[in-house]
């Protein structure tokens, strides 16, 4: 059980880093962005506590430059 859970909120920060990367290419602010991921519904609360404590720029893409 707690390797599914953890996997699901693995998954979650990676598609929390992914969608970081898109709006800073975009032109848009990562702590703004940030500010604003976290005031929806989208972003699990356990993902939440990693991006408030300075921890933004552990939060790396590992999709392609390419696509």
């Amino acid at each position: 059980m707690k390797l599914v859970v953890n996997t699901l909120l693995g998954i979650g920060m990676q598609a929390i880093a992914e969608a970081v990367a898109l709006g800073e290419k975009a032109g848009l602010d990562r702590i703004r962005l940030l500010g604003v991921l976290s005031q929806t519904a989208v972003v699990a609360p356990d993902a939440l506590g990693q991006t408030g404590k300075g921890d933004e720029e552990r939060l790396q893409p590992t999709i392609s430059d390419i696509l």
